[in-house]
């Protein structure tokens, strides 16, 4: 298993399979997943300053980027697993993760500015979420779900989802918890 590890990630130099040295330029696997993996960092950054400072209003920014930048740092030193930057097989997750954090980001940005009146502001933002979640479809399948957690976001916690879908929702909820 560990043979395959290595000839998945390293070439060997001019010399072909008998030359004397890898090429340590083809070698940029793990540091290409790596890089998507801090940049998917700085975006859990941004992503988190947006929540929370749209859930604690009434908190300092300085509270709320302390509190967004330790998280994200946890997050970006400590990942849950470690197979997306060590395995070849798990090398969509860092570009998945990325594409939907900035997909987030956006669609949280597009509606959070009250005064953009004409709405440009807010289709751009739109937009570029929407780009970055078809990226994101087409690195990870998984991401496909993504529509249901905007939904989610929508319903439960933007309110900005419109009336009919909000008496639907609260009359599902009913029976739901009448079961």
């Amino acid at each position: 298993a560990e043979a395959g590890f290595f000839v998945g990630f390293a070439r060997l130099g001019p010399g072909g399979p008998g030359g004397s040295e890898p090429d340590v330029g083809r070698q940029r696997g793990p540091a290409r997943r790596t890089q998507q993996h801090a940049v998917a960092g700085v975006l859990a950054f941004w992503v988190l300053r947006k929540v929370l400072r749209r859930s604690f209003a009434t908190e300092s920014e300085m509270t709320i980027d302390t509190i967004a930048w330790l998280a994200a740092v946890l997050w970006a030193v400590h990942p849950l697993r470690v197979e997306p930057v060590a395995w070849i097989t798990a090398s969509g997750y860092p570009l998945a993760t990325a594409f939907l954090l900035g997909s987030f980001g956006c669609y949280l940005t597009a509606y959070h500015d009250e005064h953009d009146t004409h709405g440009k502001k807010r289709r751009r933002w739109i937009a570029g979420a929407w780009a970055l979640a078809a990226l994101a479809y087409g690195s990870y399948p998984i991401t496909a779900t993504f529509g249901l957690w905007l939904i989610a976001v929508d319903v439960g916690w933007l309110r900005i989802a419109p009336q009919p879908l909000w008496k639907i929702t609260r009359a599902v909820a009913r029976v739901w918890w009448a079961k």
